[in-house]
């Protein structure tokens, strides 16, 4: 079913024809895709479908875009005043966060971790807003687009920290989750160390140390939001800064807990290997003058009057008995058995 006022730059028309509500079901667990080209759009006062031209054209809504064509584009450039640098910005999945005023609008560029397959991904996304309108927008398609329906605010201010809030949000909750799952890999590793899976422990504090960083980042990015006389006492916004910062405190310490982690994993496989090369070499010396000894016996000599008795070969068994003994006692006083 086409929503009403979706015209050519709706997503029933750019999308694959499954229209709003069955496009957005499911944006929380990552359902959906928000495919390449596909446009959102809605009033940030009831979450009301609209078409993206009628939010460029001064309408009070948002738009939402996963690598936008280039009619849209076009838009975004003639109402923020952007050159083809920025433009290109916006289009990089690799861009670092970043804060731009162009003329009463603001363009913010974050990065959050995306909470789909194992590994931890960190993607960037684009907000840029005014006085009456915002658009978000992915530079590459997005199985976790923001659900445009939840908006019920009063002004595009608020509508942009709800938003903010909540893709921040997501970035914390998948700290927590590589928090959780490097704790079970280091049960594992701590209880049975010639188990340790210790390159999935490294994996875990490479994903915890690329989300700090990306958090560290956001962190300079919302100060200079923050210091914007229309967001200085925003509660909701002050809480994603609070957001981010716990992120990266909670990644950036169980990252260096991580590595003293598989440094005690292994200094005990060290240990294990230490006692097991002394008691090697505990033998290796008990057993060579054994062998010196065999050794002499077995040089066939023609004058040995020690072969020729009866109680030759028991007395040369015994003698080594005894110097093994004797050996093996010595070692222990030692403390090297």
């Amino acid at each position: 079913m086409v929503p009403p006022g979706a015209g050519s730059g709706s997503l029933a028309a750019l999308g694959n024809g499954r229209g709003w509500e069955a496009t957005m079901a499911g944006t929380d667990n990552g359902v959906v895709t928000l495919e390449a080209g596909q446009v959102l759009a809605a009033r940030w006062s009831d979450g009301a479908p609209m078409t993206w031209e009628e939010v460029l054209q001064g309408e009070a809504g948002i738009i939402q875009a996963a690598v936008p064509a280039d009619a849209l584009l076009r838009g975004l450039k003639e109402r923020f005043d952007l050159d083809e640098l920025h433009v290109a910005d916006l289009l990089n999945p690799d861009h670092p966060p970043q804060w731009e005023r162009h003329g009463t609008g603001r363009h913010l560029i974050l990065r959050i971790a995306s909470q789909e397959g194992v590994a931890a991904y960190v993607r960037p996304f684009s907000l840029f807003f005014d006085d009456q309108m915002a658009a978000l927008v992915w530079p590459e398609p997005c199985t976790e687009p923001y659900d445009l329906r939840k908006l019920h605010e009063e002004n595009p201010i608020d509508a942009v920290v709800r938003i903010l809030h909540s893709l921040l949000d997501r970035h914390l909750r998948r700290v927590v989750v590589l928090i959780d799952e490097s704790e079970d890999i280091e049960d594992e590793a701590l209880g049975n160390a010639e188990k340790a899976d210790l390159p999935a422990l490294l994996e875990k504090r490479r994903e915890l140390t690329r989300l700090a960083r990306a958090a560290r980042n956001n962190l300079l990015v919302l100060e200079h939001l923050l210091r914007d006389g229309r967001f200085a006492e925003h509660v909701r916004l002050s809480d994603a800064q609070e957001h981010m910062r716990r992120a990266m405190n909670l990644a950036e310490a169980r990252a260096e807990h991580l590595i003293g982690v598989v440094m005690a994993v292994q200094s005990i496989l060290g240990q294990r290997l230490n006692e097991v090369m002394k008691f090697l070499a505990a033998v290796t010396v008990i057993l060579t003058p054994l062998a010196v000894i065999t050794g002499v016996f077995g040089m066939n000599f023609e004058h040995m009057g020690i072969l020729e008795t009866d109680w030759g070969f028991p007395a040369s068994l015994i003698g080594m008995a005894i110097l093994a003994a004797l050996l093996g006692a010595y070692f222990r006083w030692r403390r090297w058995l």
